[in-house]
């Protein structure tokens, strides 16, 4: 995308979202709209912006979550928060918020994994997850947590596992696996049992 096609698809969102404004709370339409325009308010660089609907989109998908009845999860609600809980990391961790962007990380990877239980055949849904755990991963591994940092490691291994998904991995999937285990290799160094 260019800088003005991207322009184009924030002024359509914020008139979806301005549409929404009278509509009851929590609303799926209106989540779905204020998590695109901090996202793509994120892609401009405007992290203001973006921090403020993506925070407004976090809250309204924990509303929804909320209003869930007892044993039932809809997976789609918590891989919202899931996704906009690590955005809204990333923003935190840009901004030097480091023990706030990692509460977001943690609550995102939690929320990820309830969404891809609940629907496993969901491949975005399973590379977000892996993604999410990759984050922690690596932000725990520099915070000294080595024992934290290899369960997440872990877990992106675990999510990613061919055999699981039932076919190939995608090249993005690779990436994000090769990247894994590049981080397990560094913790690996850290902990002394590779000489440099």
């Amino acid at each position: 995308f260019l800088k003005h096609e991207f322009g184009e698809a924030l002024a359509f969102e914020q008139k979806n979202l301005a549409a929404l404004t009278d509509q009851p709370k929590p609303n799926h339409e209106r989540v779905r709209a204020e998590g695109n325009v901090g996202r793509i308010h994120l892609r401009l660089h405007q992290v203001e912006e973006a921090a403020t609907h993506l925070e407004s989109a976090l809250g309204e998908a924990t509303a929804l979550i909320s209003k869930e009845e007892p044993g039932q999860v809809v997976p789609l609600h918590h891989q919202w928060r899931g996704q906009y809980a690590l955005l809204l990391s990333q923003v935190r961790a840009g901004e030097g918020k480091s023990p706030e962007a990692l509460k977001l990380l943690k609550s995102a990877t939690v929320d990820l994994e309830v969404g891809l239980s609940a629907d496993p055949a969901n491949r975005m849904a399973r590379f977000e997850c892996a993604r999410a755990w990759l984050e922690q991963g690596i932000r725990t591994r520099q915070n000294g947590e080595t024992a934290e940092a290899k369960i997440s490691l872990e877990k992106v291994a675990s999510i990613l596992d061919s055999k699981i998904i039932g076919s190939d991995l995608m090249n993005e999937e690779k990436f994000l696996l090769a990247r894994s285990k590049y981080q397990r290799g560094l913790l690996e160094r850290d902990g002394g049992k590779i000489e440099e």
